[in-house]
């Protein structure tokens, strides 16, 4: 079966749907499924590189939402899932394709991600579109169709999926008697859902958050039931860092722009 070798982080991002298009230098004829490997390379996007405000929103938030693991608990060297490979597009520097058109000559279009229910560990990465002999299309181990987890409000419950890691952090807190801070990625994508009036930034009413775990790893695996929270206050917050000051990143069009969330006041349930 054929096999695409992609680094991590954007392994763990295609197979969870997040990233959609991949660069590569060169192009290939084949189209339909591709196993998706994550080879034994890591891209460092925590060094003094910069990134799209774009990116790095959409990965936080895949991050946080439990869609991919954290950057420790990437796996290397496994086979994670498969996608069908629709189409290689050449890239143009005054058109790109979408925002993870990073440059490289020829992008690669994936859909329909399908994640292994565990990685398969052990796998030999190698250079361009290769073939795993001992995977066969049509007797492939088990996984599941990859889907973002998204906010929805209904009746002014929010609800959303988190990573487990997250949902533990929040328990921990509320287990000392504190208030809980949650915050959320402003995504462009997800403003009809959050707000009656995008353009004035007008939120609809919140009163609740339900927030439910998920391994990023195995979905099926998590101990922590679905918790819910009553919402003391929330409102969008440009982000500061420790002195105060906005951080503002570099956006696909090379303007400066603060880095957007919501910000929730959660309240302890021990008081």
């Amino acid at each position: 079966m054929k096999a695409l070798s992609v680094t991590q982080p954007w392994a763990s991002l295609v197979i969870a749907g997040v990233r959609n298009i991949i660069g590569k230098p060169y192009t290939t004829d084949y189209r339909g499924t591709v196993l998706i490997v994550a080879n034994s390379q890591t891209k460092e996007l925590d060094s003094d590189e910069e990134y799209p405000a774009e990116w790095d929103m959409r990965i936080s938030y895949a991050i946080e939402t439990g869609s991919v693991e954290s950057y420790d608990k990437m796996p290397l060297g496994a086979v994670l899932g498969y996608a069908t490979l629709v189409d290689v597009i050449e890239s143009s520097d005054e058109e790109p394709i979408n925002i993870w058109d990073d440059g490289l000559q020829y992008q690669w279009k994936l859909e329909n991600p399908v994640r292994f229910d565990y990685p398969i560990l052990g796998a030999k990465a190698r250079g361009k579109l290769f073939d795993i002999a001992s995977f066969v299309e049509g007797n492939l181990p088990h996984g599941s169709l990859s889907v973002i987890s998204t906010p929805s409000i209904t009746d002014g419950v929010m609800s959303l999926t988190i990573s487990e890691d997250a949902l533990s952090g929040i328990l921990e807190t509320e287990a000392q008697g504190k208030d809980l801070f949650f915050w959320l990625e402003d995504l462009p994508e997800f403003r009809f859902m959050l707000y009656s009036d995008p353009d004035r930034k007008i939120l609809k009413p919140i009163s609740t958050i339900e927030l439910s775990a998920q391994n990023a790893t195995n979905k099926s695996e998590t101990t922590i039931p679905t918790q819910r929270f009553e919402v003391s206050r929330y409102a969008p917050t440009p982000l500061l860092d420790d002195d105060g000051a906005l951080v503002t990143m570099t956006n696909l069009n090379g303007d400066e722009v603060n880095y957007p969330t919501i910000s929730f006041v959660l309240k302890c349930r021990n008081k």
